[in-house]
């Protein structure tokens, strides 16, 4: 899995490598919410807590603040945070009280030499409740991922359950797709996937396919998790539709199919799952117009039911003429 990380200085967005501010954090949060998890990254301890609750509002979010304030991380934990990001120097200190499944320890690893071995015992001092990790490597000593490493030594040291997520540079999708198949989750400056390699290409990166045309089965499902129809992607089609932001999918006669294009019923492209095998995705969209299906009904697989079906009927009665009020009448 990809997550996007977005360094936040100055109540604003910035490229760690230039030290330049790039824009709203919202504006980068509308984009990168595709990837599903996205972690705001406070590089001044704490001195971006109000943009942190304000973006959380909007987008529930892994938060990084820097703050050894226990207020501060409950506060964080109470707007909708998913996941705080905590240093391994103050997690004795905040971690008591707070929920163990919602923190990620995190450990810098800030030079090369000797890293495996300092890593090893600061690992074995987290807390047995804390069964997520996140290892920081510094850009100036790690250009990329060390994969080897990560492979021989870190993950058979790590304590039985725990996951291993990295923090690195990154510079081919080679690299998400062999840290994928290591089961490690990849945090990457959401400034590279918007200039140097694109996020659509990076989102496909892990995916395999045994199929003779190498295409991937694609279930479609609306913002509430009903199936809506089951068709095929490409990479192509897949860096497409995170470029339009719309249900783009790879026919199998005709190549790119751009839902809706013919019919009117297009799709908002919410978010991209890639399925516990990496070999077929899930498409979250907002499903407009008549439905997904080529006849005349939302889902390939019959009627609405639930919340879906009460939404409609609603869409349906806002179209009635009202009914005259005694006003009207009067």
């Amino acid at each position: 899995m990809i997550v996007p990380v977005v360094p936040l200085r100055g109540g604003y967005a910035f490229v760690p490598a230039s030290e330049e501010a790039c824009g709203d954090a919202n504006e980068w949060m509308d984009t990168l919410k595709l990837c599903g998890k996205v972690l705001l990254y406070d590089t001044e301890c704490g001195a971006n807590l109000k943009l942190i609750l304000q973006t959380l509002s909007r987008y529930p979010s892994q938060i990084y603040c820097g703050s050894k304030n226990r207020d501060d991380a409950v506060a964080l934990l109470d707007a909708g945070c998913s996941d705080l990001i905590v240093d391994l120097d103050s997690v004795d200190a905040l971690l008591p009280g707070l929920p163990a499944n919602r923190i990620i320890v995190q450990i810098l690893i800030d030079s090369n030499e000797g890293w495996v071995a300092k890593c090893i015992e600061k690992i074995e001092k987290i807390p047995r409740d804390c069964n997520r990790i996140l290892l920081k490597f510094s850009p100036e000593s790690f250009s990329n991922p060390p994969v080897s490493e990560l492979k021989a030594a870190i993950k058979p040291a790590l304590p039985h359950g725990c996951s291993l997520n990295i923090y690195c540079s990154l510079t081919s999708s080679r690299e998400v797709a062999l840290l994928h198949s290591l089961g490690i989750d990849l945090y990457v400056d959401s400034a590279i996937l918007k200039n140097e390699i694109g996020l659509g290409e990076l989102l496909s990166a892990p995916l395999v396919s045994d199929r003779p045309d190498g295409l991937f089965p694609t279930v479609v499902t609306d913002e509430h998790g009903a199936a809506l129809g089951l068709v095929y992607s490409s990479k192509e089609s897949i860096c497409e539709a995170v470029k339009t932001r719309r249900g783009v999918y790879q026919s199998r006669k005709r190549g790119l199919w751009y839902k809706g294009d013919t019919s009117g019923d297009t799709q908002d492209l919410i978010q991209i799952k890639i399925d516990c095998d990496s070999d077929s995705i899930n498409f979250v969209v907002r499903q407009h117009g008549t439905g997904f299906c080529h006849l005349p009904q939302r889902s390939c697989f019959g009627s609405d039911k639930g919340i879906p079906a009460l939404m409609r009927t609603n869409r349906e009665r806002e179209k009635l003429p009202k009914a005259p009020t005694l006003d009207d009448r009067s």
